[in-house]
């Protein structure tokens, strides 16, 4: 994406690790998202793009996660086509819903 110029970069890397990873929030009102999701990039040059998300989540564990009183769970996809997976992974203490999906397709949820 660029802004002012300057290429900013819209994807990031959480961990690939080979033990478990644990994401969390805190208990004192400041629970983290992690959201999922495709749209369309408006600041791409020449012309819109559709940006599309993915994640493969293998032994992690989502804690203190998700906004009390709103539809943003701990785990979010919204709008998805690519596929994704969460697999061994636990979502606990969620303030909402512990994972949220609109229109989202090609997911696998196994032995969690």
């Amino acid at each position: 994406m660029i802004v002012g110029g300057t290429t900013i970069e819209t994807r990031a890397e959480v961990g690939i690790l080979s033990s478990n990873v644990r994401i969390s929030g805190t208990e004192n009102g400041w629970p983290c998202n992690i959201v999922v999701a495709d749209y369309i990039d408006f600041d791409a040059i020449p012309n819109p793009i559709t940006r599309s998300g993915t994640v493969n989540l293998n032994n992690v564990e989502i804690d203190y996660c998700g906004q009390k009183d709103t539809i943003r769970a701990g785990l979010r996809f919204e709008k998805n086509t690519k596929a994704s997976s969460v697999t061994n992974s636990i979502v606990n203490r969620s303030q909402t819903d512990l994972i949220y999906f609109d229109e989202t397709y090609k997911m696998t949820l196994k032995e969690n």
